[in-house]
């Protein structure tokens, strides 16, 4: 599972992302630049809310020897982390929909 320095990498680039979005949102009187901010933002909540309990839960069952019963956890981590992709995809369809 991916580490909290992960987590602060990919929150620091979705919140630079956001940025960029509102400042091309006000510059460009164009509210579909606000909209691709907030799905950028909405990594945010996901992430706190469904990746870094199961990480925590994936990290407790190896380090409690419990390795072999944590590879149905893993599964679930790498589809909640497509989830996150798909988050990203969406804000970076609607930023090239602004910008076309």
């Amino acid at each position: 599972p991916s580490d909290h320095r992960g987590f602060i990498v990919l929150a620091g680039l979705a919140a630079i992302a956001a940025l960029f979005g509102f400042i091309a949102s006000r510059e460009l009187n164009d509210l579909r630049w606000v909209f691709g901010a907030l799905v950028m933002l909405a990594s945010w909540p996901y992430t706190y809310l469904a990746i870094v309990p199961l990480n925590n839960r994936i990290l407790g069952m190896i380090a409690a020897d419990g390795a072999h019963e944590a590879r149905k956890v893993i599964d679930l981590w790498g589809r909640l982390e497509l989830g996150l992709t798909a988050i990203g995809v969406a804000a970076i369809g609607i930023f090239l929909w602004a910008a076309g």
